[in-house]
C-alpha cells in the first residue's frame, strides 16, 4: 500500500517538473545511443 503512495508522488514530482524530466531523460538517452556497446 505504501509502495502505490510512493509511485503517485513521483508521478506528481515528474508532472510537476516535467520539462527537467524530459531534459534529464533526453540525457539518458543520447548516453545510450553512443555507448560503444
Amino acid at each position: 500500500m505504501k509502495r502505490s503512495a510512493l509511485w503517485k508522488d513521483i508521478y506528481r514530482e515528474i508532472w510537476r517538473s516535467k520539462s527537467r524530466f524530459i531534459s534529464i531523460f533526453m540525457l539518458i538517452m543520447l548516453g545510450v545511443a553512443f555507448s560503444p556497446d
